[in-house]
């Protein structure tokens, strides 16, 4: 029972917490930890409203540390240094005296998930916090079934686009080695997503296991993971892949690697050609010498309605009907490319209003992309009834033309605004649990 009281604290405060994140005193008396205080999977306390918690791993077992030669009790009994906390975790307030001086301390555990531990190498995350193109250097410890793991992080950064405004940030951190989290493939670059939209912190796992079991490909995975940064508590994050090309993730033929071999300098560093004018049929592109012989594939590219996509992305399209396509690889795309990609898009989206379903150029809507996985792909986003149906986050990967001749909608993304969690004044039909909803928002950017 007190154990499930904690849990129910618990998952009340990390609310809290979602608005607002940074509340660790710069200095404590006390920290908990797995090993001593200055070890970097130790936790300081926070202060809400006046009064002091802790939050603890739930996957490993948390010991009290105080400064040496300091005298401690927990309620009047005397404790040593180095001494277990289990016994304390249990949601009631303590009151620890340190040196003469009390503080009363509520003590939580979480439950038996993986702890995540980041310490970046500034100590705080005012530079990363600043701009989203902003990068820290960091370590990273996991603890996840009893044992204990350590990376090395070369770049960490916010990530997210409307999320960016959120108060709980989500992150992208590149490893300096690949390496398989929690039985997902392995991998240099992980996402922590912060699901601060969501209150229940689930609807993005549960959706993307729907997706699995609807029989759409390149799902990503995921796994829900408490996060400590600068021994500071978080809150509860979703470890999750990447949408992108590689073996262990969208496996098929990776078209921005062969461009960057066949070239002498980092495809970012040539020339932008295009415009940023956000005009229908606008592009941006690279000024990049050598192109494969076959331009075909693999592309990977997410469909969204805003201009502010196009602002912020290196390579897109805003198509006849004012839709912004990112194309996320190549994410530095030569013109012959852009030239490619761009007319395969538009292709499909004037085949899919014409009224035979037919384009001027006499291709069918049916021979751009996957039928099975674009109706897999609809079912998911119109049962999850996810407000962002067709206007965001929508992807389509496009193998070379020898792997396929048509593109596959997918991997699924980005459900935090389903299930009912979110909806404007003008919007709220979204929120009822009857009725369509990604086949009735209509207008010239929607597909």
């Amino acid at each position: 029972m007190l154990k499930h009281r904690a849990l129910v604290i618990l998952a009340a405060l990390t609310l809290i917490l979602c608005a607002a994140p940074a509340l660790c005193e710069a200095s404590t008396p006390m920290w908990f930890g797995s090993s001593d205080a200055s070890s970097p999977e130790s936790v300081g306390w926070y202060t809400l409203s006046g009064s002091r918690y802790f939050f603890l791993p739930g996957c490993a077992e948390s010991r009290l540390w105080f400064a040496d030669g300091s005298k401690a009790t927990i309620d009047g009994d005397a404790i040593e240094n180095g001494a277990s906390a289990e016994a304390y975790a249990d949601g009631k307030k303590h009151k620890i005296k340190v040196n003469g001086k009390q503080y009363n301390v509520t003590i939580l555990k979480g439950s038996d998930i993986p702890a995540i531990f980041i310490n970046t190498a500034s100590g705080s995350l005012d530079s990363i916090d600043a701009s989203k193109e902003n990068r820290e250097s960091a370590e990273m410890v996991m603890l996840s079934g009893g044992e204990e793991f350590r990376f090395g992080i070369t770049e960490m950064r916010k990530r997210g686009n409307s999320s960016l405004g959120f108060k709980k940030k989500s992150f992208q951190i590149k490893l300096q080695d690949k390496a398989e989290l929690c039985g997902m493939g392995k991998a240099k670059t992980w996402l922590l997503i912060s699901n601060q939209i969501d209150n229940s912190l689930i609807r993005n796992e549960i959706t993307l296991d729907m997706a699995r079991y609807a029989g759409m490909d390149y799902v990503p995975k995921s796994q829900q993971v408490d996060l400590y940064i600068n021994n500071e508590y978080r809150g509860l994050y979703l470890l999750s892949e990447k949408v992108e090309i590689k073996d262990s993730r969208i496996n098929i033929r990776n078209l921005e690697n062969e461009t960057e071999d066949l070239n002498d300098l980092p495809l970012s560093e040539y020339p932008m050609l295009g415009t940023e004018s956000k005009k229908k049929g606008s592009w941006k592109a690279y000024d990049i010498p050598v192109s494969p012989a076959d331009i075909t594939g693999g592309y990977l590219f997410e469909l969204d309605r805003t201009e502010l996509r196009y602002e912020q992305a290196k390579t897109a399209y805003r198509t006849m009907r004012k839709l912004t396509v990112e194309i996320k690889s190549p994410k530095y795309a030569s013109k012959a490319e852009m030239d490619y990609i761009t007319g395969f898009i538009q292709g499909f989206e004037d085949a899919i209003f014409s009224s035979t379903g037919v384009n001027e150029s006499g291709k069918a809507y049916y021979e751009y992309v996957d039928m099975t996985s674009l109706v897999r792909a609809y079912l998911v986003q119109e049962v999850s009834k996810n407000y962002d149906s067709n206007t965001s986050s929508l992807f389509f990967y496009k193998p070379s033309d020898s792997e396929s001749t048509t593109a596959f909608a997918g991997p699924p993304w980005d459900f935090n605004c389903s299930w009912g969690s979110y909806a404007r004044s003008h919007n709220t039909a979204v929120l009822k649990p009857r009725g369509f909803w990604a086949n009735s928002v209509t207008g010239m950017s929607y597909w």
